[in-house]
């Protein structure tokens, strides 16, 4: 008997850590679909498509590379993306027909997606029988700078009850729950499901092997990217001749040659300092040396908790109560990672904040990382359910559509 089939999307990015995450979700999901995600994000480089996935690859949005040069698009080939996606996805989903459609971050992002995913969304629940299973997922948090936007909120929550069948949340209920963020006026009536941190899977590090005596720097992709490359190697200016710590860069992210040239010649004449342009994956070397200082996007905090490596975090921000500010804030708090503060970020703060890291022991957490699996066996165990609502969840209506299995 063939499996059934799951249309994954995979909303567009400008780095690749939505596409890792769902790569991890989907390796799980293959065991018993046939599964194809729908990348809106650039191509991945180094990046394995896992056993039994298909890819399909859409013209990709916002920050392009073309001759190591980033730029933006402008407006009006935005807008011919857009229609290109939209008209893409929809021949994906009336051609391979899945039993289940799976979408990350629709509705909770910006209206991009809703100009590319409704046309499929609304064609999936446009039938009298046969309608997929419609799940859509999101990470821990949302933009604090949205709290209190009733109306948003409850904009969301009418598509959700409208077209989904369920949403997957992939944080740990003890860090952070949906309840928080999404607050409409009416309740949702569909379930909600927390499925705890999505880790990629990867080896488990040799035993007895101590990890390197060196500080590990991950710029990100954010707004802090350029100045933590500037502070970073400054720190190091300044802490060479007290503590005599290496230190490696990772660029992790595109980047013209100009700028990474001027980089070398920063740091030629500093010793024990070392740039890299990328690594294939950011979590294995975490987990190699003692220290690192990083920004606290979604799979980056993951690897940090994880891999149990003492992190000072230094969130990427656009505003006062970004989810990057939110997370660190959190982890701070329970003693599981220290943080500087954005607006503090310079060569002697980040020098400072390193001392500081290496007299630093985190607690380990409770949290769960089994993201990936508990995911796969949700959706599975909810396309062969005739009723999706837990028995711990109580709505006042029951969705009624049927559904292929």
């Amino acid at each position: 008997m063939s499996k059934p089939v799951l249309l994954y999307y995979c909303k567009h990015s400008h780095d690749m850590g939505g596409l890792v995450r769902a790569f991890a979700i989907a390796d799980r999901l293959a065991h018993r679909f046939q599964v194809v995600v729908l990348n809106g994000g650039n191509p991945p480089v180094g990046l394995a498509v896992p056993t039994g996935v298909s890819l399909v690859q859409l013209q990709p949005l916002g920050i392009v590379v073309d001759k190591n040069v980033m730029s933006n698009y402008d407006s009006a080939t935005v807008q011919s993306n857009i229609a290109l996606r939209r008209e893409m996805i929809l021949a994906q989903y009336t051609e391979i027909k899945p039993q289940v459609l799976f979408i990350d971050t629709f509705p909770f992002g910006d209206e991009i997606l809703a100009d590319e995913l409704l046309p499929t969304v609304e064609r999936a629940r446009d039938r009298v029988s046969l309608q997929p299973l419609l799940i859509c997922s999101v990470t821990d948090l949302l933009s604090g700078e949205r709290r209190g936007d009733v109306e948003k909120d409850d904009r969301i929550r009418a598509l959700l009850d409208r077209y989904f069948d369920a949403v997957i949340v992939h944080s740990d209920p003890e860090f952070a729950r949906l309840g928080e963020f999404l607050q409409p006026r009416d309740a949702l009536t569909i379930p909600v499901y927390h499925s705890g941190f999505v880790v990629r899977e990867r080896d488990e590090p040799p035993s007895g092997g101590g990890r390197d005596e060196r500080v590990l720097v991950l710029p990100g992709s954010g707004i802090n990217g350029g100045r933590m490359f500037r502070a970073a190697i400054e720190a190091h200016r300044l802490l060479w001749d007290v503590i005599g710590l290496p230190m490696t860069i990772i660029a992790d992210r595109p980047m013209p040659d100009q700028d990474w040239q001027e980089l070398e010649n920063s740091a030629r004449e500093l010793p024990a300092l070392r740039l890299e342009h990328s690594v294939s994956d950011i979590g294995t070397e975490f987990a190699k040396v003692r220290w690192v200082v990083c920004d606290c996007a979604y799979n980056t905090m993951v690897d940090v908790i994880s891999t149990r490596v003492s992190a000072l975090l230094v969130p990427g921000s656009n505003g006062h109560d970004s989810e990057q500010l939110q997370r660190s804030q959190r982890l701070a708090y329970r003693h599981t990672a220290r943080i500087l503060m954005p607006h503090h970020l310079n060569g002697a703060s980040l020098a400072n904040g390193i001392q500081q890291l290496i007299k630093f022991e985190p607690s380990a957490s409770s949290f769960n990382l089994r993201g990936a699996e508990i995911t796969a066996n949700v959706i599975y165990d909810l396309s062969l359910s005739d009723d999706i609502r837990p028995d711990n969840l109580t709505s006042a209506t029951h969705s009624d559509r049927p559904r292929t299995h």
